[in-house]
């Protein structure tokens, strides 16, 4: 995903909103994924946020993939 932002606000609070906030949607659109997600944790704790042009893709290929294994 890519986005603009102000720098007023904390990029954790986007990343937190943006979670909760589909997390929900998709709670409601499909009910039955909250017998699989019963604590209602949908989406991992964990997250990456870097600058255009500040990382290349291989760096972040090796952030996701760590998550995965986490």
């Amino acid at each position: 995903m890519h986005s603009l932002g102000s720098p007023i606000i904390r990029l954790s609070d986007v990343v937190k909103y943006l979670k909760g906030t589909s997390g929900l949607a998709l709670f409601r659109v499909f009910p039955k994924l909250r017998q699989r997600f019963h604590k209602g944790r949908i989406w991992s704790r964990s997250y990456y946020i870097g600058t255009a042009g500040e990382v290349s893709s291989e760096v972040i290929k090796r952030c996701i993939e760590r998550v995965e294994h986490d």
